[in-house]
């Protein structure tokens, strides 16, 4: 899942332009942050170390950077020499939050060629979200004191939390509560889940999906014979937290449950099987026409679809708010 995650994290933020990619030619100089995105989760034993990584140098004698990064997000807990250089000193030496500036350069000694790390930095969470880790100055000089000409990379920082997630659903008419699946899908941050879980059969909180990673989910229900919360409604939770949503009744009635609009195509279907029982279906078949849950279809299944004729899940969940 965290290689998913990762490869997810990496589309996200190039599509929101959260990176900034470069690609050196084969030769051409160039600085990284690698991993160009990385991530860890706030349970207090996870950081990120991320390299700046310089390829392709030839006579790198002195640089001048200035990192910048999200402080709310991240502290940055230390940094230190990657040691492709040597007898370094130090011209400018800032450190805030948010904020590294640095300049150094060698004393008697031959520039470096070829490629390596500059530089480690280790970063702790704060809190959940994404920091881009940016290369906001280079300056890289050779021994004669001239500007190496160099392509810049920017990287991420992804922190990630996990809480619970707690329902109160229930079918109309019906005492039994279990069962009822309910699903959240589309983290847009981190791209986590589709996290899925079902009611049990007790009053009250019957739902419960544990380490759902902080970020904004849509809610579906999948309950046969009723109408259910579909994607197209845009039912969503963000959680920062333990996230407890609003009481839900589903509407039953779809015997057609797939369409989410109880009409005449659900009272066909009622007709169809009428007075039938479990025991008489075929393999493969299924007691739609059953909408009540009561083991046969009889006339308390009609009234239930004629007393909810004409609604959609649209018209019924339009004013709930998970």
């Amino acid at each position: 899942m965290r290689c998913l995650l990762g490869a997810i994290l990496i589309s996200v933020l190039w599509a929101a332009g959260g990176l900034h990619p470069t690609v050196a030619a084969e030769g051409e100089a160039a600085i990284s942050i690698q991993p160009a995105s990385s991530y860890f989760y706030l349970d207090g034993n996870h950081s990120a170390t991320l390299q700046v990584y310089v390829e392709n140098m030839v006579d790198l004698n002195a640089y001048e950077l200035i990192i910048t990064y999200d402080p709310a997000l991240v502290e940055l807990t230390a940094w230190a020499h990657g040691g492709i250089l040597k007898n370094l000193r130090q011209l400018v030496y800032e450190n805030s939050p948010g904020f590294l500036h640095l300049v150094y350069l060698q004393i008697a000694t031959p520039g470096f060629n070829g490629s390596g790390v500059l530089l480690n930095l280790t970063f702790n969470g704060i809190a959940a979200g994404i920091s881009v880790v940016t290369l906001a100055k280079v300056d890289l000089a050779n021994g004669l004191g001239q500007t190496i000409p160099t392509q810049i990379q920017h990287g991420t920082i992804a922190i990630g939390d996990y809480f619970p997630v707690y329902g109160n659903i229930s079918l109309e008419g019906q005492s039994s509560r279990g069962g009822i699946p309910v699903t959240l899908t589309g983290g847009p941050v981190f791209g986590a889940g589709p996290y899925a879980g079902q009611t049990v059969n007790q009053a009250g909180v019957n739902l419960i999906i544990n380490n759902v990673l902080a970020d904004t989910y849509t809610v579906t229900t999948a309950q046969p014979r009723c109408l259910n919360v579909t994607a197209e409604l845009n039912k969503t939770i963000t959680t920062t937290g333990a996230y407890t949503m609003q009481p839900l009744t589903l509407h039953c009635g779809n015997a057609l449950w797939s369409d989410n609009i109880i009409n005449d195509s659900d009272v066909g279907i009622i007709g169809g099987q009428w007075n039938m029982t479990p025991d008489e279906l075929k393999a493969g078949e299924t007691l739609n026409g059953d909408v009540n849950f009561d083991n046969i279809v009889n006339i308390r299944d009609w009234a239930l679809v004629a007393g909810n004729y004409g609604l959609s899940s649209e018209d019924v969940y339009a004013g709930w708010t998970p």
